[in-house]
């Protein structure tokens, strides 16, 4: 959701969207290597900052409930610890391989992504 002002005197309108901020912390598997990310709406463009927007949204990821490893769990999975500042609320969840939803995919394959390119730099 975004909001549009305009300055009819001066003929500009400003967007003003929903900042957040975004922490991402992959780790375990079998090489047990450690990666993350700091991703916040203003160090990104606004096309990026809107589809990253979208995929908070979509996620579900303010209904999810922290959750530890699931019965049966391999040793070497991957463990996520996120945590999204967004619309006033700020909530961190940490989970297994295992317990990423198909609504949540999405962003955390974004945000690792990230943390990727990033280790790159």
């Amino acid at each position: 959701m975004y909001w549009v002002f305009c300055l009819f005197l001066i003929g500009s309108c400003v967007t003003i969207q929903d900042p957040f901020s975004i922490s991402f912390h992959k780790s375990g598997g079998f090489a047990g290597i450690s990666t993350g990310v700091e991703v916040d709406s203003e160090s990104l463009s606004p096309d990026e900052a809107e589809e990253v927007r979208q995929l908070i949204e979509r996620s579900g990821f303010f209904e999810l409930r922290e959750q530890g490893a699931a019965p049966g769990t391999f040793p070497d999975q991957l463990q996520y610890s996120i945590t999204i500042q967004y619309r006033g609320k700020q909530q961190t969840a940490t989970l297994n391989e295992s317990a990423v939803s198909d609504n949540l995919r999405p962003l955390i394959n974004y945000l690792a992504r990230k943390a990727r390119s990033k280790k790159r730099d």
